[in-house]
């Protein structure tokens, strides 16, 4: 059975892939890299990789793994979609495993697939780096490849494709600087998950160096990383804080809960999101929430998915370290030309190409 759109958790709609066909750009080059028509950025060896692979019609047939931090959210499930697409181009399969946020599961689910014996495994971590190195170690023993999104913090790990944590958390302060002008603001952050933690320091470092109009009064974690987890959180920021006039968040989850608490309290406030992720793109577009920053998950499971073939082919002889790429700010003025994240790939057979792929 075929499905076009994907929601969270629920069945992954279409495709984790279009790295090139979300974002748009004209080719330059910087110091220990390039950067290309998919608006990524690729060094190779010990730099990073801006580019997106051509399908490679090796015409090997491959099992990848792809454990997962928890397959409900909808950004996760698009890289899903992303790797998916790609693996469905090369007559391949993918195994998918959901730690649902518990690191000692994604332990079990990487040693999973090693006894299963994949071909190669992408690993996106819900936890640090010393919970998954053993599991790691043993996967590595086995003969099989491991990629990253994120990292793992493996210093084998084949490419590590990052989302732009670093660079959203930027554009975030910047957004939230351009809404707010000065006062005080409140961050919303989630597991300690190495993006999360990336994005959210990035955010306070932009907000502490480049607006010192802003006074960051307080932080605290979604460890539930849903909308009704940081309602009540924001709640009790508006009680302490009268003057409260901006929340950041690392989820669009969370910015809708924000918004929810707001409400509530009859208190405007200027909520800057992350991800774009389709409610967070409708949450934009009906003004509960002031802007989100495209993670681009779909192209960075694209990039994954492509990378994985080629090198299991052979065809990557020195595979970069590391494969960035660019986000996108959405906002009331530009969320009527936002593609979103369901469409921007080729219809995936998720009953051939996929196990585990439907929460």
């Amino acid at each position: 059975m075929k499905f076009r759109k994907l929601h969270l958790g629920l069945v992954l709609g279409v495709v984790l892939g279009a790295l090139a066909l979300a974002a748009c750009g004209g080719s330059s080059s910087s110091s220990g890299g390039s950067t290309s028509a998919g608006g990524t950025t690729e060094e190779s060896g010990s730099g990073s990789s801006n580019t997106v692979s051509e399908t490679n019609g090796g015409g090997k047939e491959y099992t990848v793994g792809f454990s997962v931090p928890i397959l409900s959210n909808p950004t996760v499930s698009a890289a899903v979609q992303g790797i998916a697409s790609v693996l469905q181009e090369n007559n391949s399969k993918l195994i998918v495993k959901d730690a649902n946020l518990q690191g000692n599961q994604q332990v079990s689910n990487i040693d999973e697939l090693t006894a299963q014996g994949v071909d190669a495994m992408v690993v996106w971590a819900t936890t640090e780096p010393k919970t998954l190195a053993p599991a790691l170690q043993r996967a590595t023993e086995a003969g099989i490849p491991i990629f990253s999104i994120d990292g793992t913090g493996d210093p084998k790990e084949v490419t590590d494709y990052e989302q732009p944590s670093e660079r959203m958390g930027q554009m975030a302060a910047e957004l939230m600087s351009e809404n707010v002008g000065s006062g005080q603001i409140a961050v919303i952050g989630g597991v300690p998950a190495p993006s999360i933690i990336t994005r959210v320091d990035a955010f306070k470092k932009a907000v502490e160096t480049k607006y010192p109009k802003l006074e960051i009064v307080e932080e605290q974690d979604n460890l539930k990383d849903v909308a009704a987890g940081a309602e009540p959180l924001v709640a009790n920021m508006l009680t302490k804080y009268p003057e409260l006039k901006g929340v950041y968040t690392y989820n669009d989850p969370s910015a809708i809960g924000a918004s929810a608490a707001a409400r509530s309290d009859e208190r405007e406030l200027v909520i800057i999101g992350n991800n774009a992720d389709p409610e967070g793109v409708a949450a934009v577009e009906d003004g509960r929430i002031t802007a989100s920053v495209d993670a681009k998950p779909v192209e960075t499971g694209e990039n994954a998915g492509h990378g994985v073939i080629d090198y299991l082919d052979g065809k990557e002889k020195n595979p970069p370290k590391t494969v960035k790429i660019e986000p996108a700010i959405v906002t009331k003025e530009n969320v009527g030309s936002f593609v979103p994240w369901a469409e921007r790939t080729p219809e995936v057979n998720y009953s051939e190409v996929c196990t585990g792929c439907t929460g």
